[in-house]
């Protein structure tokens, strides 16, 4: 027979730091099959994990995965707000993002622009303009390498 302890996970994906409850039992099934049904429904609700008693009880923390794309995007933004900080210092950077834009603005060509956060409206010009997305996604790739 072995004892096992019974965890409940929140909502958000954390489990409890203290079983719930613990029983002895062959398998861990058991506990869907003898405790479970004598809970009440909203015990039921909740979601439950099963572990052995030998086993290390520490809750896993699950490290963030960051990424190729990820680190990608916080350089180019890193970039562009710095850009954003010399070319147009008057500008307040909470009130502005940068973005690849087209738009009547730029004459309908892409460019990396400045614009406000809420409405997206253009502001000011970054880079020069492109004639494709792609054009504009390479300067930014040999800008990021130098």
């Amino acid at each position: 027979m072995t004892k096992w302890n019974v965890y409940k996970v929140f909502a958000n994906g954390k489990r409890a730091k203290k079983p719930y409850y613990s029983f002895e039992s062959d398998t861990k099934d058991d506990f869907y099959n003898t405790v479970f049904p004598t809970m009440t429904d909203k015990q039921k609700k909740c979601n439950w994990q099963i572990i052995d008693d030998r086993l290390p009880q520490e809750a896993l923390i699950e490290e963030p995965v960051v990424t190729e794309m990820d680190l990608m995007i916080r350089k180019r933004t890193e970039f562009l707000s710095q850009m954003m900080q010399e070319m147009y210092p008057e500008l307040e950077t909470h009130k502005h993002q940068s973005c690849l834009m087209f738009s009547p603005e730029t004459n309908w060509k892409w460019c990396w622009c400045v614009s406000e956060a809420s409405t997206m409206k253009y502001v000011a010009q970054i880079s020069e303009r492109f004639e494709t997305a792609f054009e504009a996604e390479q300067w930014m790739k040999k800008q990021l390498e130098q």
